[in-house]
């Protein structure tokens, strides 16, 4: 795809402003692994009572 010129600057202006809040963002942090564990565990609960309670 060919970009103008402006659309083009456009594009690495906003880029690079992403990879410069990246780092402050919350969202782009690894999570503990204890916190993953506590996720995952409560993914798995949530299926089998679901499960359980549909079976019931």
């Amino acid at each position: 795809m060919h970009l103008s010129d402006e659309m083009r600057a456009e594009l690495e202006q906003r880029l690079t402003r992403i990879a410069l809040e990246q780092p402050d963002d919350p969202a782009f942090r690894d999570l503990p692994a204890t916190d993953v564990f506590w996720l995952l565990a409560f993914v798995v609960l949530s299926i089998v009572g679901t499960v359980w309670l549909q079976a019931g």
